[in-house]
């Protein structure tokens, strides 16, 4: 298809291909309704994206409906009326992302799926959404806002909208990027941002709301955009033929460009505004920033481009970034900083402090700092490792990089755009256009003195706390006349009888047989028993290894997650605790130690497992890093010891409190088979226990003599003997990635060295004792044995849980805080199915409808349809895109536990055949 010609009612205005040749963007506009329409077609892409984008910023009109709008239309639609249609689809489709989002120019909806005829589904129903809602009163009582009588009888308001704005108006940080932006641009739409806060949403009318959609949610008005590897036809024929072929042409009021456009000013300018600072710790916190309106163009991609990578070199890339690194050493205060895109780009810099610091002298940090890098230029290793991570993360970002498109490129106001495809394109070969820019060190000297020093638009703002002279931008309630009380109450009883009904028109669905449910399973290029190796056609090099500690001494266990968290923090022989730090802060990639359990033939493997990826150029770099850490720990500094165990028992005794629920569970697993171990990362069960214990027996024990613990799980785990490596690597960097890895294991002790010092004991009193506490304050459970979970019937009681947990919900009525799950037990290879709530302070309620969900399932009260549902919920879990990384890390986790592609693809199979009367008798055999 060529420029000019014409299809299914759309014409291609231009069309351009990607300098690999493997995108092609093509730019069309409806003749009838005039939408404008863009593909971006990749043949790579792993799963399908759509956004579609509404201009919502016109001189004259508030803007303070479109937030409550983008609420408003997910509660029902011409065709499919249910009120919650974002709940709706999340549970019948395979979607990776589900959302919609609000800027102050403009309104996007935008979803992602794997699943061709998912995207067609999910496509059905977004358009219909938006260019057809119901716009019901009672949605725009809901999500928008309300009046309430309290149990004091005094006016409230409410509303989710509202609730949420009010929310964000009492974050200081938040509130100073507000009216930053009003005094940059006092004179222009974009300092109108103000509008979308509780003060202005509660003056909108329910008709204003309406009269808002009209205007602004039609074609004329809307980009669609689609990402992803579809049938261009198909896409063309179910847009026109669905929806657009049935609008008539609009003509759209366009704003002047003197409302858009701030001019510039001649001389730089300061401001003040105010928060609401009660606590004696906000009083002391005043916000400095010197904010400058670059002449960065959005709608330009080189300038867009250009402005992404200057901010990470000034501020973005870390500590070490030059401009962060001369603020933070000058001790004014914590760094903050604002970069944003409106029309231009906005670069902001400066400090959270306290009121002493004045803001001459950070005036003149900047300023020396910004001349000093003008006259000078970066140093050329920094920009070069900035641009080796930006290599990285749009490596990574390929995993869904439609939604990365929509979020870089579509959110901006610009009436009449005239090439999208040519701007598509070029962001698609971003990185061969930014390679030889960042070799040119003047270019960058250039960029900072246009767009800084010889910038005048530029504001010095201070955001500081005075209660007496802070503007509320909550409204206060009205006084209300008899007439309006009884109003008022009449909206809240037409809301409730609202929210009691789910509405009908059901979401399309997926049926069993669009169920891709084959697993993908590789073979790798070479097994020498420690190193298996994959060659892939992928861009970065993965390497998952597992240290096995299944032979440690049991008293060492519970201090394993204590080394996790210090191994890179203490430092090494070579390197002190800062320099290592920042030495993989430098990194462009990951390297992640976690602790796990894993189930190796019939008993509970415990292990260590680090992850690494990164671009194969850098892959010498992080395996200088893992011999660092691995052969030259050191623990022995304890002065760095001792800070950092006190952050991690203060870690452990959040992570405990958050954790009570798993108490009940504990107590009703232990009730059904005595000895039952959980394993869930360390934040198991079982181990909750010991965490409580942990914490005490950490602040009586000598940092000595846990540094020699410590030393002790080291030598135990890093020795060649209990070392297993997956190697995922581009095909052509394989070899050299094999020889790297070979030459860390030759530097690995070739036996396990025993610990020399068991850790102190814990006080089995102590834990009785914490353990009674804790147990009042726990919520119900019910667990029920489940002998053959593993094998044969996992697949059964994988779709009992899910079943059960539906009507759970519905039962408790609540979106969280009632739930279903299934418990695995190493021991044994059985398990258990466990019912536990933290919702209701009452455990007898939750406990009889615990019973009633068992009777109906035991019963036979659900029909085929809910076992589809059910089925569709559970394969949109494992039907996931990944990454051959991912992949091929999940296969390396089948080898360990020993669950063959064969098993897996036969509970696969058993799942998508299993009718209801297998589920009866499951349930009566359970429960």
């Amino acid at each position: 298809m060529n420029p000019g010609t014409s299809s299914q009612g759309f014409v291609l205005l231009n069309k351009k291909v990607s300098a690999n040749k493997r995108a092609t963007c093509y730019d069309f506009q409806h003749q009838g309704s005039g939408a404008r329409l863009i593909y971006l077609l990749d043949e790579d892409a792993p799963q399908n994206t759509f956004g579609i984008h509404f201009n919502t910023f016109w001189p004259g009109l508030s803007s303070r409906a479109a937030h409550p709008l983008e609420h408003i239309v997910f509660c029902g639609s011409r065709l499919f009326r249910q009120r919650d249609l974002l709940k709706a689809m999340s549970q019948a489709s395979f979607n990776t992302v589900l959302n919609a989002t609000t800027w102050i120019d403009c309104t996007m909806y935008y979803f992602s799926t794997p699943n061709c005829q998912d995207f067609f589904n999910l496509l059905w129903v977004y358009l219909d959404m938006v260019f057809y809602p119901r716009l019901d009163y009672e949605a725009f009582l809901q999500e928008a806002w309300r009046l309430e009588v309290d149990s004091q009888g005094k006016p409230v308001y409410n509303g989710i909208v509202f609730n949420e704005m009010a929310g964000y108006s009492g974050k200081p940080q938040f509130m100073r990027d507000e009216y930053l932006q009003k005094a940059l641009f006092p004179r222009s739409g974009y300092g109108t941002g103000l509008e979308f806060f509780p003060r202005a949403l509660a003056t909108l009318s329910y008709e204003e709301l309406k009269q808002f959609h009209r205007l602004f949610y039609h074609p004329v008005n809307a980009t669609l955009f689609f990402y992803g590897n579809l049938d261009l036809d198909r896409v063309l024929q179910f847009v026109n033929g669905r929806f657009l072929r049935y609008f008539a042409p609009q003509t759209v009021p366009r704003p002047p460009s003197s409302w858009l456009r701030e001019p510039r000013w001649r001389k730089p300018r300061q401001a003040q505004d105010y928060y609401r600072g009660e606590s004696q710790e906000a009083r002391k916190e005043h916000y400095w920033q010197m904010v400058w309106r670059s002449r960065l163009r959005r709608a330009c991609a080189k300038d867009l481009l250009q402005a992404k990578f200057l901010w990470m070199l000034l501020w973005g890339g870390g500590d070490s970034a030059p401009l962060r690194r001369a603020v933070l050493a000058a001790g004014l205060g914590n760094e903050d900083k604002v970069f944003e895109w409106l029309q231009e780009a906005v670069f902001g810099f400066g400090v959270k402090h306290n009121s002493s610091v004045s803001a001459d002298s950070l005036e003149k940090i900047i300023f020396s700092q910004l001349q000093k890098l003008a006259e000078k230029g970066f140093d050329d290793n920094w920009r070069f490792s900035q641009f080796e991570y930006w290599s990285y993360s749009d490596s990574r970002e390929k995993t869904n990089k439609g939604i990365a498109y929509l979020r870089h490129y579509l959110p901006f106001y610009h009436p009449d755009f005239p090439d999208w495809a040519s701007y598509l394109v070029y962001g698609w070969d971003g990185l061969r256009h930014l390679e030889p820019m960042v070799e040119d060190s003047a270019l960058w000297a250039r960029l900072i003195r246009q767009n800084f020093l010889a910038n005048k638009h530029r504001l010095l703002h201070r955001f500081i706390p005075d209660t007496a002279k802070f503007k509320p931008l909550l409204p206060n309630p009205p006084r209300l006349t008899s007439k309006q009380l009884a109003e008022a109450e009449c909206n809240l009883e037409r809301l409730r009888r609202w929210q009691a009904t789910c509405g009908d028109g059901q979401v399309p669905t997926l049926r069993r047989q669009d169920i891709q449910h084959r697993i993908t399973h590789f073979k790798p290029d070479f097994d020498d028993g420690t190193i298996r190796g994959y060659g892939a056609n992928i861009e970065l090099v993965s390497i998952q290894i597992i240290f096995d500690l299944s032979a440690m001494a049991d008293p060492l266990e519970p201090f394993v997650p204590l080394f996790v968290k210090l191994l890179s923090r203490c430092g090494s022989k070579k390197f002190a605790p800062p320099k290592l730090r920042a030495l993989m802060d430098s990194l462009p990639g990951i390297f992640d130690l976690n602790y796990d359990t894993y189930l190796c033939g019939d008993k509970p493997m415990p292990c260590l497992i680090l992850t690494v990826e990164c671009l194969p150029s850098k892959l010498g770099q992080f395996m200088e890093l893992l011999e660092e850490l691995t052969t030259n720990f050191e623990f022995r500094q304890e002065k760095e010891l001792s800070q950092n165990i006190q952050r991690y028992c203060f870690d452990l005794r959040a992570r405990f409190n958050n954790r009570k629920i798993n108490l009940a569970i504990w107590r009703a697993l232990s009730g059904i088979a005595p000895g039952f171990r959980f394993m869930e990362n360390w934040s198991g069960i079982e181990h909750l226990r010991l965490m409580k214990a942990f914490d005490h027996s950490l602040s009586g024990a000598e940092p000595r003599a846990l540094a020699m613990i410590l030393e002790g799980i080291a030598k135990h785990a890093f020795c060649l003997p209990r070392t297993k490596v997956r190697l995922v690597s581009p095909v052509h960097h394989l070899e050299e990635a094999r020889r790297m890895v070979e030459v860390w294991l030759g530097r690995l002790p070739a036996r396990i060295a025993e610990a020399k010092c068991l850790p102190p004991s814990f006080n089995p009193t102590l834990i009785r004792e914490l353990w009674a506490a804790d147990s009042q304050t726990a919520s119900s459970a019910l667990a029920f044995a489940a002998p053959n979970m593993y094998h044969p019937e996992i697949y059964l009681v994988t779709l009992l849980v899910e079943l059960a947990e539906e009507r759970f919900h519905r039962l408790v009525r609540l979106e969280s805080g009632a739930y279903v799950s299934g418990v695995f037990n190493p021991e044994n290879r059985g398990g258990a199915i466990v019912f536990y709530s933290d919702c209701d302070p009452c455990p007898e309620k939750i406990n009889r409808y615990q019973e009633e969900v068992c009777r109906q399932l035991r019963a036979g009260e659900f029909e085929e349809k809910d076992i589809e549902q059910a089925l569709l919920r559970i394969f949109a879990q494992l039907s996931r895109p990944k990454t051959t990384i991912h992949l091929i890390s999940q296969s390396f986790l089948r080898d360990l536990t020993g669950m063959s592609p064969k098993f897996i693809q036969e509970q696969r199979e058993r799942l998508l055949a299993v009718r209801k009367e297998q589920v009866v008798a499951a349930a009566r055999r359970y429960f």
